[in-house]
């Protein structure tokens, strides 16, 4: 059959989706997921391609629904207007298909389905033969029916996002701090002249630049490519972090994920330490560690797990790298157990090593 195998009690596919679907929304970068995590709207038979299907099945619901009420009463004179709701529902699934991959916030989803909603109610009426004031009434009562629906779904989206509801700006942000730094590895030549990482992180990770939007060690760059990092700066080259009561403190990596405007992508943006850069041990474990953050966030475990379970998850695998794990203790036991979908780990994770992490840290084995 070639079929991607389903699991309803873990709700994932058991293989990834050979294809990356909606690069503007978190869900196009769960390859693990059916059907964009939308089956009411979506179907997707060999689990590979939700958005066109989402577009065909929008268009034959629109086609037949219209086509249907048109004959019943009397109103389909022609094949052409059989052609014409299907063109019209087409075009209203190219827009809808957007809306459920890339709105976030009230605002977007309302504008998304807004669009979408107009060019569903005055097309359909058009192909009507509708007179003209008709056509702007069906389209202008389907848009605000379709801004009230969108807009509803992209507040939850940015809820879940951890975003502004309204606007879906905004950031989490999160630092691996392991302690005082001590170089690990051989030198890597990288650093504030050398600053772009985002290569070095997609060929090191498998998969990573699927969630990965831009990767470096200098702020500068990183707010170049599209978002700031306000609360770190570098001294030297030991990357700082400011607390919450105003103190600054050393960091590795730092990793955000969010955007500063609407519509424009929501992107995952990490930065190391220049130091750490430096030497190949101390860029594995920092890059491996933020990226577990970027993984949980567009995989869709953030919202399950929170910050604490997502650095749980990141420390283990610290752990379950070093040479001595049992070094990680004590920041395990600070850290919430994530019951739940930590056990989804990124493709680059030995996942023997990860599990059996737990008898070298707390048994000492």
């Amino acid at each position: 059959m070639n079929g991607r195998m389903y699991d309803p009690l873990i709700g994932r596919m058991l293989s990834p989706d050979p294809y990356t679907h909606g690069i503007a929304g978190t869900q196009g970068f769960n390859r693990y997921s059916y059907a964009l995590n939308n089956p009411l709207k979506f179907t997707d038979p060999s689990g590979e391609n939700p958005i066109f299907l989402g577009m065909m099945i929008r268009a034959i619901i629109s086609m037949y629904s219209v086509a249907i009420t048109d004959i019943a009463t009397g109103h389909m004179t022609s094949g052409w207007q059989f052609l014409g709701h299907m063109a019209v529902g087409t075009a209203a699934g190219a827009v809808g298909a957007s809306i459920g991959v890339g709105a976030v916030g009230v605002l977007e989803g309302a504008v998304y389905g807004a669009a979408s909603g107009f060019v569903g109610g005055a097309g359909s009426a058009w192909v009507r033969g509708a007179s003209t004031s008709e056509i702007f009434r069906q389209g202008f009562r389907s848009t605000a029916i379709c801004a009230a629906t969108n807009g509803i779904s992209g507040f939850l989206k940015a809820k879940r996002l951890g975003l502004d509801p309204m606007t879906g700006k905004g950031w989490v942000e999160s630092n691996y701090a392991p302690g005082d730094f001590v170089p690990e590895g051989d030198p890597t030549g990288y650093g504030l002249d050398n600053s772009n990482l985002t290569e070095y992180a997609w060929k090191t990770f498998p998969k990573t630049a699927l969630h990965l939007t831009y990767a470096s060690c200098s702020p500068e760059a990183i707010g170049n490519a599209g978002m700031n990092f306000e609360n770190h700066y570098l001294d030297g080259l030991q990357l700082m972090a400011k607390g919450e009561d105003g103190t600054s403190f050393a960091v590795e990596g730092a990793h955000i994920f969010g955007r500063n405007r609407m519509f424009n992508r929501v992107g995952s943006y990490i930065l190391i330490s220049p130091n750490a850069a430096g030497y190949s041990g101390n860029l594995y474990k920092a890059m491996g560690h933020e990226l577990f953050h970027s993984f949980h966030h567009f995989s869709g475990a953030w919202s399950d797990i929170g910050q604490g379970g997502s650095d749980y998850a990141a420390y283990r695998w610290n752990a379950s790298i070093s040479a001595n794990p049992s070094s990680y203790a004590e920041i395990l036991n600070s850290l919430p157990y994530p019951i739940t979908s930590h056990a989804i780990l990124p493709p680059w994770v030995n996942q023997y090593s990860y599990y059996s992490a737990f008898s070298k840290i707390f048994l000492g084995r």
